[in-house]
């Protein structure tokens, strides 16, 4: 099996379709063979990776006849659309959520999710931000295994742009729970008022998990 995944993985980091398809001739049950395992490096994981024009071509293809493949963690417990966003492959993120938006909340290692991974990144990357509650509005809801929301997250990374947009728009786009979510304790106990003290983060502190009690209307 090792031998027949590295030769499709070969084409999958040529972003060769072609080549692919030549493969499957000789072993149609392939990619069911793969899919059988619990944790392996698909060839979709090799293209997220990868990231070029190429790629994403690849990746489709494969999103077309394995779609369970972007839900599948490899040997380190991420799956494509986590190893796309490491790599700074926004394309491929983006066309991987053009076809399933839900991908936005799926949990790769320690449970944290691509939103949870750009709340944490010290880079400005507010246009996903934005891109993945629009598209997985839920996903704010999500939590690590340390029980960390992206709130949590955004804080503890000193990103306190991502912090503030995540803020903005609980207030716009779920008002109802949005109380819940801010107040939300982390395995320590820690809600972000908590983390936002314990760092001097006054800014974080002050006006933005007061936002209930102000008539703000700024958007993400």
């Amino acid at each position: 099996m090792g031998e027949r995944i590295d030769r499709l993985n070969a084409v999958a980091g040529q972003g060769n379709i072609e080549a692919f398809y030549g493969l499957i001739q000789e072993d149609v049950k392939l990619l069911e063979d793969i899919d059988e395992l619990p944790f392996v490096n698909t060839p979709l994981h090799v293209a997220a990776s990868a990231g070029g024009p190429e790629h994403i071509r690849f990746a489709m293809e494969m999103m077309r006849l394995k779609p369970t493949f972007a839900r599948k963690p490899d040997l380190n417990g991420y799956s494509p659309i986590h190893l796309a966003l490491q790599g700074k492959h926004t394309q491929m993120v983006r066309q991987l959520l053009q076809v399933d938006g839900d991908l936005v909340r799926v949990k790769g290692k320690e449970g944290r999710t691509p939103l949870h991974d750009v709340a944490a990144a010290t880079e400005q990357q507010p246009d996903l931000l934005f891109e993945f509650l629009r598209d997985c509005p839920n996903s704010i809801e999500d939590v690590t295994i340390q029980n960390q929301t992206a709130l949590h997250i955004a804080l503890e990374n000193n990103n306190l742009d991502a912090f503030k947009r995540l803020v903005r728009w609980l207030r716009k786009n779920k008002s109802e729970s949005a109380r819940e979510i801010l107040n939300r304790q982390d395995e320590n106990g820690n809600t972000v008022l908590h983390l936002a003290v314990s760092k001097n983060q006054t800014e974080a502190s002050s006006p933005f998990l007061n936002y209930l009690h102000t008539k703000e209307t700024h958007v993400l």
